[in-house]
């Protein structure tokens, strides 16, 4: 199938860096061999491919060795996340739990057709001078 890696929403009070996240789903998208991985809105490579075919309409490159538009290829789904957190206390004890959810979506149908989560802990323990 062809798929698009859309964004991951930061949804938490910490700064995560969410580019660095979707650039490795992307990889073992790309590199489980089960996908095909187009470039999607926003991506740096599409502005890139965008000024590439801007250069070969501008006259300067020779028309048989030209691109021909309209050929690129549309996603059939997308893929988007969030990082949403909530905060647990007792005691001396305080806990952030991140829920990480990716979703894939049907670009015909708006079906969601699959969603995965996966939830990580971070527990700090109260120091003598406080957290």
């Amino acid at each position: 199938p062809r798929i698009v890696m859309g964004g991951v929403a930061n949804r938490t009070n910490q700064h995560i860096d969410t580019v660095n996240i979707t650039d490795t789903i992307r990889t073992a998208l790309i590199q489980s061999g089960k996908f095909s991985v187009l470039a999607g809105v926003g991506d740096a490579g599409l502005s890139e491919i965008d000024q590439e075919i801007d250069y070969q309409k501008s006259g300067a490159v020779d028309q048989a060795s030209a691109v021909e538009i309209g050929k690129q290829l549309g996603a059939e789904y997308v893929f988007y996340g969030r990082f949403t957190t909530l905060t647990d206390q007792h005691d001396d004890i305080r806990s952030t739990f991140y829920k990480f959810t990716l979703n894939a979506v049907n670009v015909t149908t708006r079906q969601i057709v699959w969603a995965d989560e996966s939830k990580l802990r971070k527990r700090k323990d109260k120091t003598f001078f406080g957290w």
